[in-house]
């Protein structure tokens, strides 16, 4: 956590050092690259969980405000715990409409929904997953066309074959271009 918090205060002692950039506008396209990392341990028992995550999303401007996205993500994880080891990975593709205040200012905040289908694996069974969410997060520029964001996530998978759901809570941290 307060390596989280010591990110976000460098993102915004870069943004309001020098003059202010301007955020975003119709038409403008942007690329993304983003990771996120978790490490569980289960209550009361000896069980070390992990995953690690990627995400790349392109996205458009439709408005000043209103960005249409399309994310790419995979999600790699396992557990390092003796006589429990598995390996278990999704791949998907999200549409993700995301809607931005304080447009014309170095700091950007956004809210937004994801909706779209991952390919699952988990002890050697696979499967194709609907998987929908919910974001919200902060683009801090530190140059006219580059940026760095933060960004909290939940995102459900629905599991049908095992008539189970996982809920994923992340927080990514990315840098991204807009051109």
């Amino acid at each position: 956590m307060k390596r989280l918090l010591g990110v976000l205060a460098v993102c915004l002692i870069l943004g309001f050092a020098g003059h202010a950039f301007a955020g975003t506008a119709a038409g403008d396209n942007t690329v993304i690259g983003s990771v996120a990392w978790t490490n569980l341990g289960v209550e009361d028992e000896d069980v070390n969980i992990w995953d690690v995550s990627g995400q790349i999303a392109v996205g458009r401007f439709v408005t000043d405000q209103l960005q249409l996205e399309v994310a790419a993500s995979g999600l790699w994880m396992g557990t390092n715990t003796p006589g429990d080891d598995y390996d278990e990975y999704m791949f998907g593709i999200m549409l993700r409409p995301n809607f931005h205040f304080a447009t014309q200012s170095a700091t950007v905040p956004y809210i937004g929904a994801a909706v779209g289908g991952y390919f699952w694996n988990f002890e050697g069974e696979e499967d194709t997953v609907f998987s929908y969410g919910a974001q919200i997060g902060l683009k801090q520029f530190i140059k006219e066309n580059a940026f760095l964001q933060i960004e909290g996530s939940w995102q459900r998978f629905e599991l049908e074959d095992l008539d189970a759901a996982i809920d994923a809570f992340r927080v990514w941290l990315g840098f991204g271009l807009k051109f």
